[in-house]
């Protein structure tokens, strides 16, 4: 953290931020659930993820988690328009 500041800074004072962070977490806990075998589940919280983050730099590895899974759910068209 830069100098002057503190964690409740980090975590709260920044919009952007916090919609990062919780895009990861999202982004977490869709990989969780594949590993889980509840693909449906997945891709749930995978497209929530890309709601609260759709950056280039912060969607990218979250649509290409979402692809892998569409096409294990045979959806293989929705896979590439989602990249």
């Amino acid at each position: 953290l830069a100098e002057g500041s503190n964690d409740a800074d980090f975590l709260f004072g920044d919009v952007a931020k916090r919609r990062h962070l919780v895009s990861i977490t999202l982004n977490n806990l869709g990989c969780m659930e594949r590993r889980r075998g509840r693909l449906a589940v997945a891709v749930q919280y995978l497209r929530q993820a890309i709601d609260y983050d759709d950056s280039p730099s912060s969607s990218a590895g979250v649509r290409m988690n979402l692809a892998t899974i569409l096409i294990q759910l045979g959806q293989r068209a929705e896979a590439v328009g989602c990249c």
